[in-house]
């Protein structure tokens, strides 16, 4: 085998001998070898199998690695992260390593908030008034005005009833569950029936001078913390007017006023006057405490109110 090596050796020889005669040179990495004995004098053998002329040996291997990765992530609070990695070798020893890292952070928390409150409060009491209070109602009186019939004070209100016109509440008129009374017998021939005061201060006005013949009933005082009653028509007060412990006031000025009984002997303190033309004959006075024909409280004794 020996004999053939040189053999090809030698024919090798002599082509590129006759080659180099040629007008074109040789070409590097044209002819193939296995080592440097099949290759011209002076040239080599490369490691690609090819020969190459001594000194121009090519053994560049050359990778590229180009790694990049882009991330990019945005929330509410916008973030942008970007990493990237280029790694070049060049022969298995040059490497270039760039490990710069971007970031981008963008936040915006700008809020914007619009709000429109429209509030219409309206503190008035509705009170949804008792049927007795004809004219209106708040949240502590009941005002009655003309009456048709009876009327009944609803409980726990101050109750007052004007009876203006002529022949006006001519039924039963109860205030015994009101807190306080306010009678107002004006108008001719108004109040016929009786009249009740309940366990609060009682005031009736019975006419006056140019209204004749009111509060022809009766006027139950007996259970009033006080009791004022104003007899100033003609013919007026002409039924009982009972008062109880509490304070007691008749004024009889009315021509014919006061003609029945009036009672006040339980009275912490009474005063019944009689004016000209009026009767007053039948007064029950706390005991010495009549004097000329009326009660009065301020006699010795006569005023034990607290």
């Amino acid at each position: 085998m020996l004999w053939f090596s040189s053999l090809m050796r030698w024919g090798l020889m002599a082509l590129f001998l006759a080659l180099g005669c040629s007008a074109e040179p040789l070409k590097q990495g044209h002819f193939a070898c296995e080592d440097g004995a099949q290759c011209p004098p002076g040239w080599v053998c490369g490691s690609d199998g090819y020969c190459y002329s001594d000194g121009e040996t090519n053994t560049d291997t050359d990778t590229d690695t180009d790694t990049s990765t882009n991330t990019n992530t945005e929330s509410d609070t916008d973030s942008v992260t970007g990493t990237s990695t280029n790694t070049d070798t060049d022969t298995g020893t040059d490497t270039t390593t760039d490990t710069g890292t971007d970031t981008k952070a963008d936040s915006d928390t700008g809020t914007a908030t619009a709000t429109d409150t429209d509030t219409d409060t309206d503190t008035g009491t509705d009170t949804e008034c008792d049927p007795a209070c004809n004219d209106s109602c708040d949240a502590s009186t009941c005002w009655v005005n003309d009456p048709k019939g009876a009327v009944s004070c609803p409980a726990g209100l101050d109750c007052i009833v004007w009876c203006e016109e002529d022949n006006a509440c001519v039924e039963l008129i109860d205030c015994s569950k009101a807190e306080s009374c306010d009678v107002h017998c004006i108008g001719a021939n108004a109040c016929k029936r009786e009249i009740i005061c309940g366990t609060g201060p009682c005031n009736i006005d019975c006419g006056s001078s140019e209204e004749d013949n009111t509060c022809a009933g009766s006027i139950d005082c007996s259970t009033a913390k006080s009791c004022n009653i104003q007899c100033l028509g003609h013919n007026s007060c002409k039924k009982p007017i009972t008062c109880g412990a509490g304070s007691c006031v008749v004024q009889c000025a009315g021509g014919n006023s006061c003609d029945d009984l009036i009672t006040c002997d339980d009275s912490c303190a009474c005063d019944v006057s009689c004016e000209a033309g009026s009767i007053c004959d039948a007064l029950v006075c706390p005991s010495t405490c009549k004097s000329s024909g009326e009660c009065k409280s301020s006699l010795a004794g006569c005023n034990t109110c607290p």
